[in-house]
C-alpha cells in the first residue's frame, strides 16, 4: 500500500491516505500506452516527411562559402553575376538562416518561388537531430509530472497525464508534417517547448503551497487583476497582420490569462451569493421588485462584459467564451437556466445588430464568410472554404500522417488546425480528438462534483466550461455551423501562451479534484449545487455529438 498525501485548509496537516501501489502502476502503463501511440505516429510522420523531401540536390544556404556557389540556382535570372555577390554578403550578415522567405530580402518575391525548390536552410539530419531533441523535450514534461506525482505521493487523475499526452500528441504530428523541413521555420520545435513548459505545471499540485483553497479569499483581485491586463491590451495590443483586432501584447497574449482571472473572481463571487440566488428564487422577501432586480444585475453585468470584449476588442471569440462561461457558472448556482437562455438571446440579438451596422468591421467579415464561404469580398474570406475542403479531403481515414498539405491551410497551425487534423487522420482522427475532449471535460465536471468546497465546485465548473467553450466554439466556425471566432484549439494549436495557461487550467483541476476518498463516497456539496452539474454535462455531451455529425457530413456522407 502507498501513502497519499490530500492537503486540505492552509496550516493544517495533511490527510494521509492509503492508496494501493497498483493505482501508480497502472497510471504508468497507461502513460507509456500514450507515449507509444504518439511515438509511432511521429515515426510515420517523419517517413512521410523524408519521402517527400528526397529528389535533386538542393544548396544549403547555411554553409555557402562564396557567390560562385549560388550561380547555379540563379541560373534563369539574366543578371545572376550581379546578385550572387549582394545575396552573398546578405547570407554573411544574417546566417544562421532558420527559413529560405528570409532571402526575399534580396530576391524579388515574384521570383522566390522559382528560386526556392533550389535552396534549403539545413540539410536532413539536422531536421532528423532537431526533431530528436523536440520529440524528446516534449515527452520528458509529461514523465517528470509522473515521477513528481510518485515520489510525492500525490493521488492525481489516472486519466490526465495520457489524455493531455494524446491531445497535444496529434498537434505536435501536424507541426512536424506542416512545414518543409529543409526550407521553414520548424513549428514543432516551438509547440515542444511549450508543451514541456505548460505540463510541468500539472506537477504543482503535489506540493502544499499550490493549493487551490488559497484563492477562495481573493473575491475581486482576479477581477482587477483581469482588468488591468485588459487596460494594456486596449492602449499597446496588437493584432495578426490585415486585422484589427487586439489580442497580443508582444509575444504574450493576455486574453488567455484574462478568462482564467475572471473565472476565479466568478467563482470567489458565486460562493459567497448563489444561497441567496437560490432564497430569491424559492421565496418571497420583503421588497421583492427591488430583490428581482438585484436577481437579474449580474447577468446584465456580464452580458454588458462580453458586448464590451466584443466591440472594444473587436472579436467574437472572447466575448463568446466570456459569456457562455459565465453563464453555465450562473445556471449552477441559481438551479434554473431561463436567466441564461435570456442572455444568451439578447447577446445573438447584439451580434446580429452589430453585423447589420457593420460594426466592428472585423466580427461583420467573419459572418460574411460564414454566410457564403465560397463567394465571399472579404480579404483573406477563403479560410473556411479551406477547412471544409479539408475535412472532405481527408474523408474516413485521412490521406496519412504526413501525406497531407495542412501547411496550404490558413492559419492551420492555429485557428484551423482541427481541418489540418482531418485531412491528414480523416474522420477517425476527428473523432478521436472529440473523444479526448470529452474525457478531459468530463473528468473536469466530475472534479467540481467532487470538491470538498463551494469555491472548488465552482473553480472546476468554471475552469472546465473556458476549455469546453474554446473548442466548441473554433470546432463550431471551421466546420460552419457557427462564424469562426478568434479561439485556438485547447492543447492542439501553437501557440505558447495558450498552451500553458490551458495546462494551468487542468493544474488547478488537478488539485481540486484530489480530495480524500472518504469525501468521493460522502459529498461534501450539497445535491442543490451538483444536480446542475449532471445536466450541464449532458448539454456539453450534445453539442459535442452536433458538431461530430457535422463532421460526419463532410468527411463521410458527402466526401
Amino acid at each position: 500500500m502507498a501513502v497519499t498525501r490530500s492537503w486540505t485548509m492552509p496550516g493544517t496537516a495533511p490527510v494521509m491516505v492509503s492508496v494501493p501501489r497498483h493505482g501508480a502502476s497502472l497510471r504508468l502503463a497507461w502513460m507509456v500506452a500514450a507515449s507509444l501511440l504518439v511515438a509511432t505516429g511521429l515515426w510515420f510522420v517523419y517517413q512521410a516527411k523524408l519521402q517527400r523531401m528526397s529528389g535533386g540536390p538542393v544548396l544549403n544556404l547555411n554553409v555557402v562559402t562564396s557567390a560562385d556557389e549560388l550561380l547555379p540556382v540563379l541560373e534563369f535570372f539574366p543578371n545572376r553575376a550581379e546578385l550572387a555577390p549582394r545575396i552573398y554578403d546578405y547570407l554573411e550578415r544574417a546566417r544562421p538562416l532558420r527559413h529560405t522567405g528570409a532571402l526575399t530580402a534580396v530576391i524579388p518575391r515574384r521570383d522566390f518561388a522559382r528560386v526556392k525548390p533550389l535552396i534549403a536552410v539545413r540539410s536532413p539530419a539536422e531536421f532528423r537531430a532537431q526533431l530528436v531533441r523536440s520529440a524528446l523535450l516534449y515527452f520528458a514534461g509529461f514523465y517528470v509530472v509522473a515521477l513528481i506525482w510518485r515520489l510525492t505521493r500525490f493521488r492525481g487523475d489516472a486519466a490526465l497525464l495520457p489524455v493531455l499526452q494524446l491531445l497535444t500528441g496529434f498537434g505536435f504530428l501536424l507541426m512536424v508534417s506542416m512545414r518543409d523541413p529543409l526550407r521553414d521555420t520548424l513549428e514543432f520545435h516551438k509547440f515542444a517547448v511549450g508543451v514541456f513548459l505548460g505540463s510541468l505545471l500539472l506537477a504543482l499540485p503535489a506540493f502544499p503551497i499550490f493549493n487551490y483553497r488559497r484563492l477562495a479569499g481573493w473575491c475581486y483581485t482576479p477581477l482587477f487583476a483581469a482588468l488591468g491586463l485588459f487596460g494594456l491590451l486596449m492602449a499597446f495590443g496588437r493584432g495578426p497582420a490585415g486585422n484589427d483586432a487586439k489580442v497580443n501584447l508582444g509575444m504574450f497574449q493576455p486574453v488567455e490569462l484574462i478568462k482564467i482571472l475572471l473565472v476565479m473572481f466568478l467563482a470567489g463571487y458565486f460562493t459567497r451569493q448563489w444561497e441567496r440566488l437560490r432564497d430569491l428564487r424559492e421565496k418571497r422577501v420583503p421588497g421583492g421588485r427591488v430583490a428581482r432586480a438585484e436577481h437579474v444585475v449580474p447577468v446584465l453585468v456580464a452580458t454588458g462584459i462580453s458586448l464590451v470584449l466584443f466591440f472594444v476588442l473587436k472579436d467574437l471569440g472572447p466575448a463568446l467564451v466570456t459569456l457562455f462561461v459565465f453563464l453555465a457558472v450562473f445556471t449552477v448556482a441559481r438551479g434554473k437556466p431561463a436567466l441564461g437562455i435570456a442572455a444568451l438571446t439578447l447577446m445573438v440579438a447584439a451580434v446580429a445588430t452589430g453585423y447589420r451596422a457593420g460594426t466592428p468591421h472585423t466580427v461583420a467579415q467573419r459572418i460574411d464568410m460564414w454566410l457564403s464561404p465560397w463567394d465571399n469580398d472579404v480579404h483573406g474570406g477563403d479560410q473556411l472554404a479551406h477547412a471544409l475542403w479539408a475535412f472532405a479531403t481527408g474523408g474516413p481515414t485521412g490521406s496519412g500522417p504526413g501525406w497531407g498539405d495542412p501547411g496550404v491551410i490558413p492559419a492551420g497551425n492555429t485557428d484551423l488546425v482541427l481541418p489540418a487534423i482531418g485531412e491528414e487522420w480523416g474522420f477517425a482522427g476527428v473523432a478521436a480528438v472529440f473523444g479526448l475532449f470529452g474525457i478531459l471535460i468530463w473528468r473536469g465536471l466530475g472534479a467540481a462534483q467532487r470538491a470538498d468546497t463551494t469555491y472548488g465546485l465552482f473553480l472546476a465548473t468554471g475552469l472546465t466550461m473556458l476549455i469546453a467553450c474554446e473548442m466548441l466554439l473554433v470546432t463550431a466556425g471551421v466546420l460552419g455551423a457557427l462564424p469562426l471566432s478568434g479561439v485556438v484549439s485547447p492543447f492542439l494549436s501553437s501557440g505558447n501562451t495558450a498552451m500553458v495557461a490551458n495546462f494551468l487550467v487542468f493544474a488547478l483541476l488537478g488539485g481540486i479534484g484530489n480530495v480524500d476518498i472518504a469525501n468521493t463516497e460522502n459529498a461534501t456539496q450539497p445535491e442543490a449545487l451538483r444536480a446542475p452539474l449532471g445536466r450541464l454535462k449532458l448539454v456539453l455531451a450534445g453539442a459535442g455529438a452536433i458538431l461530430l455529425g457535422f463532421a460526419l457530413r463532410y468527411q463521410v456522407l458527402r466526401d
